[in-house]
């Protein structure tokens, strides 16, 4: 798939099918991931590939957060949970915080940078992603669970597998975001 129709193309996944993603395709887009622009060349990403004894220890807190907005049933917790297990792989995206503030907007910028590398990257090679930046990547169980220093933060958990379903979007048109000057 060429660069222009993956960047066309690219859906966020919500359904996964069953299937490991070949650790090959997946590090092809990790390395992709780390070809993102970055400005001061800080490297501020790092990527959590989390294995399944991770992700189970992840459900509960999960649970926690949906049960935090309004109560969750059996029946919900273990869809919820169906869910959280179907995606071939996931991956916690973490950036390193710079003490100076200005550098650490710019790290962000670098951050979503590489996550986007990585999602055509994933793209391109047929493999679907949903980026998540809901209540599990901010709680604080998570940052215990994944060991993260003082000076680092999850930005985005990266849901990866084999899509079920690629919906269609229907996008507004470009030229309507776009403000040009003499």
């Amino acid at each position: 798939m060429d660069t222009h129709a993956a960047l066309r193309g690219r859906r966020t996944i919500h359904r996964f099918r069953p299937g490991e993603v070949p650790a090959a395709l997946l590090d092809r887009a990790l390395e992709a991931a780390h070809h993102a622009p970055c400005h001061r060349r800080t490297w501020p990403w790092r990527f959590h590939v989390l294995g399944e004894a991770t992700r189970e220890a992840l459900l509960p807190v999960l649970l926690d957060e949906k049960r935090r907005k309004g109560p969750v049933e059996d029946e919900q917790a273990e869809a919820i949970a169906r869910q959280f297990r179907a995606p071939g792989a996931m991956v916690m995206v973490v950036q390193q915080l710079d003490p100076r503030p200005d550098v650490a907007v710019e790290d962000a910028a670098a951050v979503a940078a590489a996550v986007e590398n990585l999602q055509l990257s994933l793209w391109a090679d047929g493999v679907g992603s949903k980026w998540g930046t809901g209540g599990l990547v901010r709680a604080p169980a998570t940052r215990t669970i994944l060991g993260l220093a003082e000076n680092e933060v999850a930005t985005a958990l990266l849901w990866i597998g084999w899509p079920a379903e690629v919906p269609d979007v229907e996008r507004p048109c470009w030229s309507d975001h776009v403000v040009r000057h003499g």
